[in-house]
This record gives structure tokens, C-alpha cells and sequence, in this order.
């Protein structure tokens, strides 16, 4: 319906005339006022024969919708990245946000003044860890001065913290961690524990996300709908492998060494692989078929068994082979498979942080399976092991 079949003409030159003299506070004061009178007015056919528009009534709830507006409406988003990883899931949180109403800002940690974070409404930390428990170095310089903290207070800013991380390593996610203690202690309000990621963290974002950014939109007025992040196919393109034809392998350890050191090609010519300043290449490796052997042989298990890796299937050899990890055991893998002992021994090495890394160390899948046997069915053997997580090397710093 246009507007001449709803305005008379005098009627409507009036109201222009009225918006025109307004200023933007006044826009949106008289926003708020619409808003309210629509749930007094009468339907479209018909018309005031008296002023039903109480005015005390129109004006507190007028006041009642721009008083709840006016809660917290913008995010911004700080990463710290190495591989890229930090990066794309911070885009995909600011896509959330704005589903949710949020004017959401993404910064990376390489650019960013530490003084600027106490004039934030709210903040989204998502960060790498990396060797021993270090930062990225794109978010070094932020990591020191937020842990120096001088001349720096939060004010009950909200925040959160998403931490990547692999759980092979000792310090898990400490970047993250780390993070979060020096916000929270600068006066920051957090909304929730860190959110710990692990290397198959891409599965679990679909239904992960939405609900953290959700934190930071409680005042937003609009009622939404939770629906699952639907990830750009090209988002993680990076996740999916491809084969590739290794053109050179050189040994560069000497006669004696006791390490194995080697220099190896790739062909760089497939369709399939992209990659620009920064990137990480990810190199996947197979299990070793002995140690397989002996792992189905020790767990009493047919090769040919079937089992369920998310919502793919594979006998059990193949995901033995290509799929979960043999090599090295992780304190989340003892805690899984301490459930399914019948005596506490496991449990009190998980509650002893210096027995439990001397423990793990240079242990692999068989070892923990003789020095702790255990009744296993194929499928609660792969839901108890750790996801095979690829290599990354850096192939592209210029």
C-alpha cells in the first residue's frame, strides 16, 4: 500500500514537514514511540474516532523499548592467530552477531592498541597457543601488556575467551587461558569459562558458536531463533586433504645423528592447493600397519569390525590407520579410558599433574592397553582415542 492511500496529502505534508526539523536523538526517541503506539492502534481499515492512544500508557512503554535498546549492542572480536584458524572463526562470530542484532567488529591482535580495550562494550578473545604454551606472535605484544596490566582497567567489560589448542601438548590451550585471567583481573566481567578447542575443533562449531555469541546479546530486543551456523563451504576449505606427489626427500642428519631430519618437496601444481603469506601446510600421516596389528590383536578385536567416526563409518582397522591417534596418549584419552577401569590407579595420576606427564611420556596406544587391559568393543576403542591431527609446517612466510 503506498503511502497516498494511507496519508491524506495534508496529512502527509504535516508529518514531513514534523520529521524534517528532527535531529537523529530525536529520530530515534520518536522510533522507540511508533514502535509502542502500534500495539494501540486500531486495524488499517480503521480509523480514530477517538484518541484510544492513552498518552501516560503510550510514553512509559515507549520509554520501556529505547531503555531496552539501549543495552549492549556492539562485539568486538580479537584474534591471535599462527595458522589462520583464529582468523576464520572470528569471521564466522562476527556473521553470528550480526544474525543477532550485534554490530560486531573483527581486530586482529597484530594491530591492536591494548590501551583502546577499555573503550570496548564487549569483547570475544579467540586465540592460538603454540609450542610450550606461547602465544602466537601476531598476539604477542597485546599478551604482554595485558599481562603487565599498567594503566589498564576493564570495568565490568563482559568477555570471552575461545582457546585453539592440541591436547598432545602439556600446556593445552594456556594462551587462552592466560587471556582470560588477565581480563578478568584488569575488572573484566566473564561470561563464561574458556572455551577450550582442540585440533577437530571445526565439528563442533556449527552448534558451539551460536550459543557463545548469544552471551553478548541478551539485551538485544529482537527474539531469535537458534539455528546452527551453516559454514561457508569454502571457510575451512584448508580441512579437506588432498593428495599430492612428493618430489624430493633428503635425510640432512649426518652419519651417527640419533635424529632424523629431513627436507621434503612437494609439487605445488594441484588444482587443489592455495595458499597465500602466513599459511601453514598440514601433513597427515598414516599409522604404522604393525602397531595396528598388535593394537586389534591385544583388544581381541576382527579388522573388519565397523565403528562410528561422527557420521562416517570404517572397519576399525581403517580407522586405526588413517584416523585416530596410536602414537601418543593425551591426559583427555586417560581420563576417557580411566572410566572403564575398575580400579582408581588412572584417576589418581590424572589428579597429579607431574605423575601424569611422566606417565604419558613416550607412550602410545599398546602401551596403555598392556599395562591397563581392559574389556573393549571396536567402537568404544575409537570413541576413547584422539583424532589423528595433522603436521603443520609453514610454507609460505613472504
Amino acid at each position: 500500500m503506498s503511502d497516498t492511500q494511507l496519508f491524506k496529502p495534508d496529512d502527509r505534508n504535516e508529518l514531513q514537514r514534523v520529521l524534517s526539523k528532527m535531529n537523529r536523538e530525536q529520530l530515534l526517541w520518536l522510533g522507540g514511540y511508533i514502535s509502542a503506539a502500534i500495539d494501540f492502534a486500531p486495524a488499517v481499515q480503521d480509523t480514530y474516532n477517538s484518541p484510544i492512544i492513552e498518552p501516560a500508557a503510550l510514553a512509559q512503554t515507549a520509554e520501556t523499548h529505547n531503555n531496552h535498546s539501549s543495552g549492549p549492542s556492539s562485539l568486538s572480536i580479537l584474534y591471535g592467530s599462527h595458522s589462520g584458524n583464529s582468523k576464520k572463526i572470528a569471521q564466522l562470530a562476527q556473521k553470528e552477531a550480526e544474525r543477532l542484532g550485534l554490530s560486531a567488529t573483527v581486530k586482529n591482535m597484530e594491530n591492536y592498541k591494548a590501551r583502546s580495550i577499555k573503550d570496548e562494550e564487549q569483547i570475544l578473545i579467540i586465540v592460538s597457543t603454540h609450542g610450550e604454551g606461547d602465544p602466537p606472535l601476531s598476539a604477542q605484544e597485546l599478551y604482554d601488556k595485558l599481562e603487565s596490566g599498567k594503566g589498564l582497567t576493564l570495568e565490568n567489560i563482559p568477555f570471552a575467551v575461545i582457546a585453539l589448542g592440541d591436547s598432545s601438548y602439556d600446556e593445552f590451550c594456556k594462551t587462552g587461558y592466560d587471556f582470560h585471567g588477565f581480563l578478568k583481573k584488569l575488572g573484566g566481567r566473564p561470561l563464561r569459562d574458556v572455551v577450550a578447542l582442540d585440533t577437530d575443533f571445526s565439528k563442533k562449531l556449527p552448534e558451539l558458536l551460536p550459543s557463545i555469541v548469544k552471551l553478548f546479546s541478551g539485551q538485544v530486543e529482537a527474539k531469535q531463533i537458534h539455528t546452527p551456523i551453516k559454514s561457508d563451504p569454502g571457510q575451512f576449505e584448508s580441512d579437506q586433504p588432498i593428495d599430492v606427489e612428493i618430489i624430493e626427500k633428503i635425510q640432512l642428519n649426518g652419519r651417527g645423528s640419533g635424529k632424523e631430519t629431513w627436507h621434503i618437496e612437494i609439487a605445488a601444481d594441484h588444482k587443489g592447493l592455495a595458499y597465500q603469506p602466513g599459511d601453514a601446510i598440514e601433513v597427515y600421516a598414516n599409522n604404522s600397519p604393525e602397531l595396528v596389528a598388535s593394537i586389534l590383536q591385544k583388544a581381541g578385536l576382527a579388522a573388519s569390525e565397523m565403528v562410528e567416526l561422527g557420521a562416517e563409518s570404517f572397519s576399525i582397522e581403517e580407522a586405526l590407520l588413517h584416523h585416530l591417534e596410536l602414537t601418543m596418549v593425551t591426559a583427555p584419552v586417560v581420563k576417557k579410558y580411566a572410566a572403564l577401569l575398575e580400579n582408581n590407579t588412572l584417576n589418581r595420576l590424572l589428579d597429579d599433574p607431574e605423575q601424569l606427564n611422566a606417565f604419558l611420556r613416550g607412550m602410545d596406544v599398546l602401551d596403555l592397553l598392556n599395562k591397563y587391559p581392559v574389556k573393549l568393543t571396536a567402537q568404544l576403542l575409537a570413541s576413547t582415542l584422539r583424532p589423528l591431527a595433522p603436521r603443520a609446517y609453514s610454507i609460505a612466510s613472504s
